[in-house]
């Protein structure tokens, strides 16, 4: 698969397995690879040159471009595909390519000798003599993994080990097939052991960004709904800040023509959406917003702001709120305040204080009037709870309200930035006298934990039991070589190694119990390491320097220590790795062969242990990573199309409100108030004010009933009690159900003549889904199904 086809965890992940084929390219040219300057100028060396230095210099090519993609995407957040990616994805199937082509040219010019191009004295200086061809398998298993499917990586390496075997078949015709295929085979085991865990760690990151894509979906649509309900609040909020407080000024008595005037004005200008801006509010547009809301003939109101001069600011949506904010608790002033209470003849003071802090704002509005009792506001005493407490919190800020009858009102808004690291003395208390050692040590990422969970069960695929399986008949073939060729002085010690060898896998691929294996199975496996290579090395025969195939131990070794990784046991595997290596320490000094052996005969397996090990641990840490940098740069993006999303459904609803309520408020504003102005403002004050409470009704026929039953003298109060307005029905029952209780509310208004009419629309779940009360008695819209599903309700009186 291409990478500009893959998701952003999937994309990462092929980049670090092509970072880890670089490692074993430079590793296996190290330890078992030929010198890449050749010896001499002769045509044999020159050939070996040119068909084995493409299985470094292509994957070091390929690394580079990978490594240059990973170090972008983390320094830019950018973990989407880059031209690199196209580069490393071109060369690393070109060194496939190449790395075939070595592998037929041995097969077919084995008087080139390519099958065994190493020289004697870098064998015996560097490490074993193993056959390059050979060594570079797993490479090879790697790379095919990082561009290929999984089913063409079986494919491709399945077609390499019968040439290879034919290629050694050819390089010494005295060789026995049986003996020649035991290292393509088991070199062809442990590639397919390699792939296989890497193809499974791509299986789980390829579902996790296909889970990704869908909750990103799911967010998108709620974020949806989210930016409809948060315009509708924001604009209900302006609405009633602006708007309403004018129409129920011009309804006041008492209240001078300025004060109206003035209030019309800025609803006017509230009606007008804000230009774009850069998110923010500086100190100069801070305090000119705040100064704007005291009209020049208030003049026993006064406004102080005590702002930082330069360089400081805060978001435009909590300026917004704090401004807005400040103008209900102005206009609650107006409008209940009443005179001073040290002079009654004079109405009362009111000061608003701005200051701020390099994280954080406060704004107190002090009067001097006549107060009220908090636990039972007077009668509309709008907007303390709506405009002002919930505004606040909106923008995680908080607003507290301090009065007393006869001893004025104090309003205090604060908000702190919650990105600050500015150093708080009480927080640090706090977070002192509430440490506790080791608190939340084994707290893990959500997203960890859920790559952690589905790595363990990678021990119990399919897959990896068919691999031990496999791994346990091919290494009961190779003793079975060994024994015929006479390896060993006694075969007891070799059988029961491989017997323990078998048993500890099969615990480790079995099913357990929230797939995590009981602590006597992982510590016995990891002891099993180190027993199995002792009785397997010290009855080999011979005084040579290396075991050969006799030492199969070790690569059956490293299997259990790759089942104890994906089991997430680290130490136990750790413990494993290091037990391989005493035994081996111990095996050389009782035979009296050389010390270095210990190094040699070790540090293949070592590094395939650590590649391992990186794989697992890495990879689920580079997830976490990932995940966070994705939730970040997806929470922006989000909140950016939601911002639009909100400034474009409040254009809407305020072009709207603007057609119905502009020529009254120009009246208001440019015009004497009449009685009818008054009549007409408080029509339109109680139509917003139901589409604020009753947002049901809004748009249907009941607007107009209730128009005309409030201009014939009947008070009416629409409520909507739904919350989220979801019923749990389908949409044709709840279309049919809206119907019928517009239908009964808007007949029950033209029909009331007098006194008050009051519509309640109730909450999901109940039996009744409307009542509407009226002089004549309480009528019942039921929600009963089966009379939904008919398209009639019931009436009750």
């Amino acid at each position: 698969m291409h990478p500009r086809d893959l998701g952003p965890y999937a994309l990462h992940m092929q980049r670090l397995i092509v970072l880890a084929a670089v490692c074993a390219a430079v590793c296996t040219t190290i330890l078992s690879g030929p010198q890449l300057i050749p010896a001499s100028a002769s045509p044999s060396d020159l050939a070996q040159w040119v068909f084995y230095s493409p299985n470094l210099i292509l994957p070091l090519c390929a690394g580079a471009c990978a490594l240059s993609a990973i170090i972008k995407a983390v320094t830019a957040r950018r973990h989407t595909y880059m031209w690199t990616d196209t580069g490393w994805f071109i060369l690393t199937r070109l060194y496939l390519a190449c790395y075939l082509a070595l592998i037929v040219a041995c097969a077919i010019l084995p008087a080139m000798h390519l099958g065994s191009p190493v020289p004697p004295v870098y064998v015996h200086a560097i490490a074993s003599d193993t056959n390059p061809i050979l060594a570079l398998y797993p490479l090879a298993a790697i790379s095919s993994i990082a561009v290929l499917r999984g089913r063409y990586t079986a494919a491709y390496l399945s077609v390499i080990a019968p040439l290879q075997i034919i290629a050694m078949m050819s390089a010494n015709p005295d060789n026995k097939l049986l003996e020649t295929s035991v290292g393509p085979l088991y070199f062809l085991l442990v590639a397919m052991a390699n792939a296989g865990m890497l193809e499974w760690t791509l299986m789980i990151v390829r579902g996790l960004d296909q889970t990704r894509s869908n909750a990103r979906n799911a967010e998108r649509a709620l974020a949806g709904e989210r930016a409809q309900g948060r315009a509708r609040a924001r604009s209900n909020g302006l609405i009633h800040d602006y708007v309403l407080s004018a129409l129920i000024l011009a309804c006041q008595r008492g209240i001078d023509n300025s004060e109206v005037r003035a209030a019309a004005h800025s609803a006017l200008c509230a009606l007008v959406p804000d230009p774009p801006s850069n998110g923010f509010m500086d100190a100069a547009q801070t305090r000119g917003a705040f100064e704007a809301l005291v009209h020049p003939q208030q003049s026993r109101w006064k406004v102080t702001c005590h702002l930082p001069a330069q360089g400081w600011q805060i978001p435009a949506q909590v300026g917004t709120a704090l401004v807005s904010a400040t103008h209900e608790a102005l206009n609650n002033v107006r409008l209940h305040a009443g005179s001073d209470t040290s002079d009654p003849t004079q109405p009362a003071r009111c000061r608003v204080v701005v200051s701020a802090e390099a994280d954080s704002i406060r704004v107190t509005i002090t009067d001097t009037g006549q107060g009220f009792d908090l636990e039972h506001p007077t009668e509309g005493r709008h907007g303390v709870r709506r405009s002002i407490v919930n505004r606040m919190e909106s923008v995680r800020g908080h607003a507290t309200l301090v009065s007393q009858p006869g001893g004025g009102t104090c309003v205090t808004l604060e908000w702190h930035d919650p990105q600050s690291r500015r150093f708080r003395p009480r927080q640090a208390i706090r977070s002192a006298f509430a440490w506790r050692p080791h608190a939340g040590a084994n707290d893990k990422d959500p997203s960890r934990t859920a790559w952690d969970s589905q790595v363990r069960a990678a021990a119990e695929s399919r897959g990896a039991r068919l691999l031990v399986l496999v791994g346990v008949v091919f290494h009961s073939y190779m003793v079975a070589i060994e024994f015929s060729h006479g390896a060993y002085s006694h075969r007891g010690p070799v059988i029961l190694s491989l017997a323990i060898m078998a048993v500890a896998g099969t615990l480790l691929v079995a099913p357990w119990p929230d797939r995590v294996p009981p602590k006597l199975v992982t510590w016995g496996s990891a002891a099993v390491i180190g027993i199995s290579n002792l009785l397997t090395l010290v009855p080999i025969r011979g005084a040579s320097e290396w075991p050969g195939w006799s030492g199969w131990s070790a690569g059956a070794s490293m299997f259990l220590a790759a089942l104890l990784l994906l089991r997430q046991r680290m130490a136990e595997a750790v413990v494993g790795c290091v037990g391989l290596v005493a035994a081996v320490a111990a095996w050389a000094a009782l035979s009296g062969r050389s010390p270095g052996l210990v190094f040699t005969f070790t540090i293949g397996h070592i590094i395939m242990f650590i590649f391992w090990f990186a794989l697992v641990s890495w990879s689920g840490t580079a997830t976490s990573a990932i995940e966070r940098s994705l939730k970040a740069e997806e929470q922006a993006r989000l909140e950016r199309e939601l911002q639009v999303s909100i400034n474009s459904a409040m254009a809407v609803k305020l072009a709207d409100v603007s057609v119905r309520v502009r020529g009254t408020l120009e009246a208001l504003r440019d015009e004497e108030v009449t009685p009818e102005i008054v009549m007409e403002a408080r029509l339109l004050e109680a139509e917003l004010r139901d589409e604020i409470r009753a947002p049901f009704f809004t748009g249907t026929a009941v607007v107009e009933a209730a128009r005309r039953a409030r201009g014939r003298g009947v008070e009416v109060l629409l409520l909507d009690d739904r919350g989220n307005g979801d019923r749990g029905e389908d949409k044709e029952n709840e279309a049919r159900l809206r119907d019928l209780i517009v239908t009964r509310a808007t007949t029950a208004l033209d029909e009331a003549v007098a006194g008050r009419v009051v519509v309640r629309v109730c909450p999901a779940g109940r039996r009744w889904a409307a009542t509407i009360l009226t002089d004549a008695g309480l009528a019942v819209v039921e929600a009963e199904a089966s009379t939904v599903e008919a398209g009639k309700g019931t009436l009750r009186m």
